[in-house]
Formats: C-alpha cells, sequence, structure tokens
C-alpha cells in the first residue's frame, strides 16, 4: 500500500473571547491558504477598550502555527482598525486590509499592511480620504483594494491600486447614487477589476487603468445587502450577500455574471429556522469549482447559527448547508463571517461568537470535514431555493481622481490568549494526510494504488515519480485539466520522489510505499 507517514484531525476548534459589545456585522473574517504548509485567517482582538488588528496562522494539520493583535504608533486618534479582507501575494507574503474608527470621522483612515509568512511585518500605511477598507487583491504585479468614505450609506465606489512598496498609483471614487463598496475580484480572465457596491447591488467592471468598461445594477424589490464577490474558475462573476433590513428578517441571495454583465442565474436560499433570518458574508471556491458560502440564521434576537454552504456552480442549487451547533456555553449568539476550502472535502469556517445581537465577544475558527453527530449539524433540508428576478440596469458613472496619501505607521505585536481544542470526542477524527497543492490537489490512498488529481481551475499539471537514484517510473501531463482524473500507478515498496509541477511552479513530497 502507498502511505504518506503523517495524520491529522480533520475537525478541531480554536477560539479566543474578549468582553466587546462591538458590532462585528460589517467586518468578515477573511482567509487565506498561503502555502503548502500555512493558512492565515485575519480579523481583530478587543482588548477592553479597542479593536485591534489581529492574525492568526495554522498548519495544514490544524494546528496553530502563530497568532498575533497589535498596537499602532504614532495615530493615536484611530482608536479602531480591524482587519476585513486578506490576499496573498506569493508563498510567503500577504497583504491585509481594513479600518477604521468612526466611518463619519475625518480621522478615520484605511490601512494596508503587507505581511511576511511569519507575521513578521514589510511595510504598514494608513490612507487618508477613505475610512474603511473592505476589500483586496492582486493582480500579479498590484494590490487592488476598495472601501468606503462615510458610513456604508455613501454614494461611491471606491478602487485604490498600490504597488507592493505601500505606494499609491491611483485612488477613483465612481459615484452616481450608489452606495459604498463591499468587495472587489480581479479577473486574470481578461485582466480587469470587479466592484461590488453596496445598493442595488451595483457591479462595475474597470480595466487596469481604472476606466469604466460597464456599470450594472441588478435591483430588487426589497433592501440589498450584497457582501463579497469572486471570480469563479470559468471566468464568471458570482456575488453573495442577503436581502432584507439590518433588523431582519433576511434571505441569502447569490447572483452570477458572465464576464458581460449578463445574468447566468439567481437564487434566493430561506430556511424554515428561527425567525427565517439568513445573512451570507462570504463565499469564496471549492476544490471542485463549486462555491462556498459562510453565513448564519438567527435564530432568535439573542441566538444565531453559523453556517457553511455548499452551492452547485452550474445551476445554483444546493449540494449542502451546515451548521456548527456546539458553541461555548453561555455564547448563543455566533456568525459565519468567512469559509475557506482546505482540502477537498475539509473546510475552515471562521467567525465570531457572541452572547446577543451583534456584539461580538470572541472569535472561532473552526476546521470540519463533513457532519459530526452533537458538533456539525446538516441542516440543508431545512432550506428552500427560490429564482430571483432581478434585470440589470445600466448605471453611468461620474470618475474622479482622489487626492490621496500613504502614510507610515508602526505596529507592535502582542499575543492575546486563546483557547484550542479538537472539538470534543467523536468531533475529532484522526486520518491519513492526504497531499494538497495550491490549486490542485494529490492524493495516494492507502488500499487505492492510485493518484487522484482534482483541479479546480484550467491548468497544465505534470506528475512524475522518481526513485531515490533519479530514476522516473512514472511520467504524465495533463493538459488544461478542470475536475477531478483518477490515475492507476503501480509501485513497489520502498521510498520515492513526487514532483507536481503547474503554473511554472514544482512541488516536492517523499512518499512511502510498504
Amino acid at each position: 500500500m502507498i502511505l504518506i507517514l503523517l495524520t491529522q484531525t480533520t475537525h478541531r476548534l480554536v477560539w479566543m473571547f474578549y468582553p466587546s459589545q462591538d458590532c462585528v456585522t460589517c467586518h468578515k473574517v477573511p482567509s487565506i491558504k498561503l502555502n503548502d504548509t500555512t493558512i492565515v485567517v485575519g480579523g481583530f482582538h478587543w482588548d477592553g477598550n479597542y479593536r485591534r488588528p489581529f492574525i492568526i496562522a495554522f498548519d495544514t494539520f490544524f494546528q496553530t502555527k502563530f497568532y498575533r493583535a497589535y498596537t499602532w504608533f504614532p495615530i493615536t486618534n484611530l482608536t479602531n482598525f480591524a482587519i476585513t479582507d486578506i490576499v496573498k501575494l506569493s508563498d510567503s507574503e500577504f497583504v491585509a486590509v481594513g479600518g477604521a474608527s468612526n466611518l463619519l470621522s475625518n480621522n478615520s483612515y484605511g490601512q494596508v499592511v503587507k505581511f511576511k509568512f511569519n507575521g513578521q511585518i514589510d511595510w504598514s500605511v494608513y490612507i487618508n480620504n477613505i475610512n474603511l477598507l473592505t476589500g483586496v487583491d492582486f493582480d500579479g504585479n498590484y494590490i487592488i483594494t476598495t472601501g468606503m468614505q462615510g458610513n456604508r450609506n455613501g454614494n461611491a465606489q471606491r478602487l485604490i491600486k498600490i504597488n507592493v512598496n505601500g505606494n499609491i498609483i491611483f485612488h477613483k471614487s465612481y459615484s452616481n447614487g450608489a452606495r459604498s463598496s463591499m468587495d472587489l475580484a480581479y479577473d486574470r480572465f481578461t485582466k480587469s477589476y470587479v466592484l461590488l457596491g453596496r445598493q442595488n447591488n451595483h457591479v462595475i467592471k474597470l480595466d487596469t487603468l481604472g476606466n469604466v468598461i460597464w456599470s450594472y445594477t441588478y435591483p430588487s424589490n426589497v433592501k440589498e445587502q450584497p457582501q463579497s464577490i469572486i471570480v469563479d474558475g470559468d471566468g464568471n462573476y458570482v456575488f453573495v450577500g442577503h436581502l432584507g433590513d439590518d433588523a431582519g428578517p433576511a434571505d441569502i441571495q447569490l447572483v452570477k455574471l458572465n464576464p458581460n454583465g449578463t445574468i447566468i442565474y439567481q437564487k434566493r436560499y430561506t430556511s424554515n429556522l428561527g425567525n427565517s433570518d439568513e445573512r451570507a458574508y462570504n463565499i469564496s471556491l471549492d476544490f471542485d469549482g463549486n462555491y462556498l458560502i459562510a453565513g448564519f440564521v438567527r435564530l432568535s434576537i439573542n441566538s444565531s447559527m453559523p453556517f457553511a454552504m455548499k452551492v452547485n456552480k452550474n445551476n445554483g442549487d444546493l449540494i449542502w448547508v451546515r451548521a456548527w451547533i456546539l458553541a461555548p456555553s453561555g455564547y448563543s449568539s455566533n456568525k459565519g463571517m468567512g469559509i475557506l476550502s482546505v482540502n477537498p472535502n475539509v473546510y475552515l469556517l471562521s467567525g465570531y461568537i457572541g452572547s446577543g445581537a451583534d456584539a461580538s465577544s470572541g472569535m472561532f475558527f473552526l476546521f470540519f470535514r463533513d457532519t459530526v453527530p452533537n458538533c456539525i449539524k446538516d441542516i440543508t433540508n431545512n432550506f428552500i431555493t427560490y429564482n430571483l428576478n432581478y434585470t440589470p440596469q445600466t448605471l453611468n458613472l461620474s470618475v474622479s481622481n482622489i487626492p490621496s496619501n500613504a502614510l507610515n505607521f508602526s505596529l507592535n505585536p502582542y499575543s492575546p490568549p486563546l483557547i484550542e481544542n479538537d472539538v470534543g470526542g467523536s468531533c475529532a477524527t484522526p486520518v491519513d494526510i492526504q497531499e494538497h497543492f495550491e490549486d490542485c490537489y494529490i492524493s495516494i490512498t492507502k488500499d487505492g494504488l492510485f493518484l487522484n488529481i482534482i483541479s479546480k481551475e484550467k491548468q497544465d499539471i505534470r506528475i512524475s515519480i522518481f526513485k531515490l537514484n533519479g530514476s522516473i517510473i512514472y511520467k504524465k501531463n495533463f493538459k488544461q485539466l478542470l475536475g477531478s482524473v483518477n490515475e492507476k500507478i503501480k509501485l513497489k515498496d520502498g521510498v520515492y520522489i513526487l514532483k507536481v509541477s503547474y503554473k511554472n511552479k514544482e512541488k516536492i513530497k517523499i512518499i512511502f510505499v510498504q
């Protein structure tokens, strides 16, 4: 048999408590897979008076590598700073963005921080004429970020382009009654940027110079609250959020667009749980190309249940919805605000622990594989899917350049307390590790003598297996692979080197056959 001699726990919970009555529903809990061995999550720590930026890193066995919160200097009037989004620059660098104190205050700023893989800071800047940065992406050369000036009911979307040294290339405003930007994404297929605005589901497509390619709204007859947008593996745009007032009730919305802004499909998801008040805050891609959504169901005024949802990319149908039901005692108001596919069928759901309404008493980071009795519950059958009936409407925009400066400031790390466990009893199940790479997944099983490759985007993948003396015993190229393929391999007992090549990268793994 083939055995990779490592084990991992497929369900693990880490959480952090802090006494705060701070509203959290405008702060996502973003996560990225930085490299083959590191997962990074951003958020904030409440130190008793202020909101402090916070990052935590896990290895691919879900064990904590490091965690830090940060105070800052010398911006004494910047009382609060929460990380709202993060993006990978390379296997060893990432950028986090966020803000800000009072969104209506002239003393509020957007912040951009470049981190190294071990949590050390390369540079950190704050940007004037923007209060809160809500989304960030990387186009391979430049960091792009968006946010809001004033509160969420502001009248313009923003695009700020920054080089990897923290210098602003341009800062543009796009206005016409559209509320502030909630997120953005880089379209690598057409080399363009996509902004998501709050009012009427406003989506803008821009070229890399910030010129408008198209601008559409997708209005409904209720209040639209879009939250997160991605470009999927086929080059389409998918955004998620909810429909309804802040006080509720609300339903989840998901809209899929082609690169021209034409609707492919549009869905509404509601449940029969509690107050039938469902909200979604983050969308990401699973390894198989389907969509993952993080959110929560509000069961009562002081009780909510975080969930992860998987949606079929082809038609918007639900594949499953799984809820975390084993919250710490006394904390019943918990919210899913971030979702990441760690391995195929293994996920990280992150969010906030609270004791009532939208107050936060801490953060949680839950790794899970599937449903687990008394811990992670399948609630798919509690949800109903409907079609929406949006009609795209062209929205002409006034584009202006915003004078901005990126000013340096310092961040000083400290370590808040964490609580870690394996979610207890039946929630902790050791399994043989399955090696994974950035955009494809390689699994050599103990009993199958076959290679299973899952690629979540079209790409060339080359697999080679060597003996220790360098002789090749297996080699195959998979051209423009998208999806899954199984390949049988005959190996005798011994030690081998597995090499995976893709995107001009090479990954090496030693495997044992016995």
